[in-house]
């Protein structure tokens, strides 16, 4: 795909123009300084991560242009299906996933921590472990549950639990038993986002995060039906014509990636504002 934004986008294209603009002269650029006389590797290397990290700015202004489109039929879903773009010679994978429709991480249950863990797999110690240690991280006493930790075990390790709600999910590396491999696999079904008021919305959700809330498990029709809309075997369900995404916690996840193998990988944390000078914000970037 071409830099250009669809036709049925041309509204919107005004909203982000300016944008893209700034990421084809960083990428312009960039090619200026890697083809110069005398520069080394490492400089490359900065050049080509910069020029990768352009270019998943690049796809966050895309899904931002497609998602604010007035046209229905033409609106990107937000249920994390993948789309496929190209921008200056860069390949782009892009999913947009609602936060509502993902495991609110500081309000489940023990039995939901639980389940959780379980999905991911390891023996009944790790999982036991985890959720003990996650609930204490989370909850506002010092007493340690009988396979969790609290202040005297993260003494230490220079390590002050919260005792309150996480406000990341890397806040999670911290927590007791819990590694960056789970966390990765978590960050697509899981938010620190959001509060009891927003709610969760099951209509977006990954089939996880479904099993999960509904505490009907993997094996559930709802689960089974949402793996299939996913894979294309039934039709996507869409926000209905008059209700708008304003507002609403989105994740914008864009990979990029070069013909010479370089891999970069974004995740931002958006609104929409429905204003033609400043059509979203970001609340926050992994």
């Amino acid at each position: 795909m071409s830099a250009a934004l669809p036709r049925h986008h041309e509204a919107g294209y005004a909203m982000v123009a300016a944008v893209v603009a700034i990421a084809v002269l960083a990428l312009m650029s960039l090619t200026l300084i890697d083809t110069g006389r005398g520069v080394t590797a490492g400089v490359l290397a900065d050049a080509e991560r910069a020029r990768l990290a352009a270019a998943a700015d690049a796809g966050l202004v895309f899904a931002v242009a497609n998602l604010a489109a007035t046209d229905r039929a033409g609106r990107w879903s937000i249920d994390g299906r993948a789309r496929t773009l190209r921008f200056a010679g860069t390949d782009l994978t892009v999913r947009v996933e609602d936060e509502r429709g993902k495991i609110p991480i500081n309000q489940l249950t023990e039995e939901q921590v639980q389940a959780l863990f379980e999905t991911l797999g390891g023996d009944s110690t790790t999982v036991r472990t985890r959720t003990d240690s996650l609930l204490d991280w989370i909850d506002d006493d010092d007493e340690a549950r009988q396979d969790g930790a609290e202040a005297p075990f993260y003494t230490s390790r220079g390590i002050r639990p919260r005792n309150g709600p996480l406000h990341s999910l890397d806040e999670m590396l911290l927590v007791r038993s819990i590694d960056g491999a789970t966390i990765d696999r978590l960050r697509r079904v899981v938010t620190t986002y959001g509060n009891e008021r927003d709610g969760f919305d099951e209509r977006f959700a990954a089939p996880l995060a479904l099993a999960i809330m509904s505490g009907s498990g993997r094996d559930s029709p709802a689960v089974i039906d949402r793996e299939r809309e996913l894979a294309g075997q039934r039709p996507a369900i869409e926000l209905a014509a008059a209700e708008s995404l304003t507002g609403r916690p989105l994740t914008v996840r864009v990979v990029a990636q070069r013909p010479g193998g370089g891999r970069f990988t974004r995740g931002y944390l958006i609104q929409l504002t429905g204003r033609a000078d400043r059509p979203y914000v970001v609340r926050s970037v992994d």
